[in-house]
């Protein structure tokens, strides 16, 4: 599977960025209501906003303290905190697409059809958040993790400054802890690493580090509260992660990992290369996957959310790019 990558194939869709922008936009008003309307467990979110509510959820405080910002000023029903959290969700997502376009254009637009990468982006999503029924929680801090971690890959592959990323860590953390593959997107796009990116790497590790710790300390939480070992009390995520294998039929819905992105990572066991340094960043995956193999439901696909973006990126990357033709780096950054 291939497309055209010419400069001609790749600027052309930018002529029609109006329709383009329109029809994202629709696309995000159907994401924000599928979301909602077709998670089948919503938490007690009051408690939540007023900070009684359990670990690891409250350590995830940022749209929590906006919650209760707002009702500080107007009393919230529990539908004004649904409006709200859709409200977030809604506008967290067209940040996510305008961003992931910025990321695409930073890549000097060499890397594929604009539409492939929507088509790619929204597939995902989609399948996500609204087609899987499986262990499908609202969490509403998803859509602002999509839209922070857009930001951090368009700021890594523009080469934004270091201060910014800094910056940026703070709120990401309070929003989410899986804010913390972006230090390692930064090295892997930076591979083979100077001392300079070392000391860049090592500066973004410890600000996440720190963001954690402090909000553990503030909410006076212990390690054992802030992470769960156990899928229920007795029931460790590692044996029920694998449920599907060797547990009775009532388990196989486990098996929903392998419909993670869409299943659009099957493309990537295609022969077609792609930017060498997308494909790094892409390596950090792996670590994420086998923590994550330990610490939560592999089945609540909704976790591997923050590499949607990057997956759409180098998708549409790999499939512009004929097999043994991928682009040197250094043409893409032209």
């Amino acid at each position: 599977m291939q497309i055209n990558s010419s400069p001609e194939d790749t600027t052309q869709p930018v002529k029609h960025a109006w329709l383009i922008a329109l029809v994202n936009l629709f696309l995000v008003a159907a994401l924000t209501l599928g979301h909602a309307s077709k998670s089948r467990v919503l938490l007690n979110w009051r408690f939540l906003i007023d900070f009684d509510g359990d670990q690891p959820f409250q350590s995830r405080v940022l749209i929590f303290m906006i919650a209760n910002a707002v009702s500080r000023f107007h009393s919230l029903s529990n539908r004004g905190i649904s409006l709200l959290f859709m409200g977030i969700d809604f506008l967290s997502t067209i940040v996510a697409v305008v961003f992931l376009w910025m990321a695409w254009w930073s890549m000097g637009r060499r890397g594929g059809s604009l539409l492939t990468l929507f088509f790619l982006f929204w597939w995902q999503l989609f399948a996500t958040f609204v087609v899987s029924s499986y262990n499908n929680y609202y969490y509403p801090y998803d859509m602002s993790s999509l839209a922070f971690m857009a930001i951090g890959l368009w700021m890594v592959v523009s080469r934004q400054p270091l201060w910014a990323l800094l910056a940026l860590s703070v709120p990401a953390m309070m929003n989410r802890e899986t804010w913390v593959v972006v230090p390692f997107f930064y090295l892997a796009f930076n591979w083979p690493a100077s001392r300079q990116v070392w000391r860049d790497f090592g500066l973004l590790l410890a600000a996440c580090v720190a963001v954690k710790l402090i909000i553990s300390a503030c909410l006076g939480a212990s390690s054992d509260d802030m992470v769960s070992l156990y899928h229920v009390p007795g029931f460790l995520r590692l044996y029920y992660n694998f449920a599907f294998i060797w547990l009775g039929p009532e388990y196989r819905p486990t098996a929903n990992v392998f419909f993670a992105f869409g299943g659009a990572w099957v493309l990537l066991l295609l022969k077609d290369k792609a930017d060498v340094r997308l494909r790094r960043m892409m390596l950090t995956f792996i670590p994420f996957f086998l923590g994550m193999m330990v610490v939560g439901n592999l089945s609540e696909i909704r976790i591997f959310t923050e590499f949607i973006p990057l997956m759409a990126l180098l998708l549409t990357n790999k499939l512009s790019v004929p097999a043994g033709k991928a682009e040197p780096a250094s043409t893409l950054l032209a």
